[in-house]
């Protein structure tokens, strides 16, 4: 598709104590209720690295600094517009440690999770591969023919207090699927 105009998106991959940050978005937001990391769009004439930090910022009130690239994806819009997606995860360093103030406009929920139990939640698909990227060889997950990954049986799915968005309960499921 030569003439596609393309989006770049760039989200942050942060770490505290072997757990990655999610956010829940927004029920009324574009991918309402999906989980995701921390990021957003990089302005015209912006670079990648300080649009990624500009938007850790202003979704959770964390200072970070980008460390590397984690993982790359590309992908044609899903509402069928001539708009190829470019999204960038980055690994990034929190500068200290402060807590997580949501813009609630765009997020409900946030949550620190190993990346195995983030892997019951809800999430887009690039966001679920840089996730799956870091837990490959792990058992929570069924590897089957055409890179389809399906949860096995015995699972826990994470569900949040809506209210702190911070307290995990795991309720153990007989079957999960994607």
């Amino acid at each position: 598709m030569s003439g596609s105009l393309e989006k770049q998106l760039v989200h942050c991959w942060i770490e505290r104590d072997g757990e990655v940050l999610f956010l829940r978005r927004h029920p009324a937001t574009f991918l309402g209720g999906l989980w995701e990391l921390p990021g957003g769009t990089v302005g015209p004439g912006e670079r990648p690295e300080p649009a990624a930090v500009r938007e850790v910022a202003e979704e959770t009130g964390l200072a970070v600094q980008v460390t590397r690239e984690r993982s790359a994806h590309t992908w044609m819009d899903v509402a069928g517009q001539d708009l190829r997606i470019r999204a960038r995860v980055y690994e990034a360093q929190e500068d200290g440690r402060a807590d997580v103030a949501l813009s609630p406009d765009e997020h409900v929920a946030h949550a620190w999770l190993t990346p195995e139990d983030a892997a019951a939640l809800e999430m887009a698909p690039h966001f679920r591969e840089t996730l799956t990227a870091g837990i490959a060889d792990s058992p929570l997950l069924d590897h089957r023919p055409g890179g389809d990954l399906r949860f096995a049986a015995r699972q826990e799915k994470v569900q949040l207090d809506q209210q702190s968005g911070n307290r995990c309960e795991r309720q153990h499921l007989s079957q999960f699927g994607l």
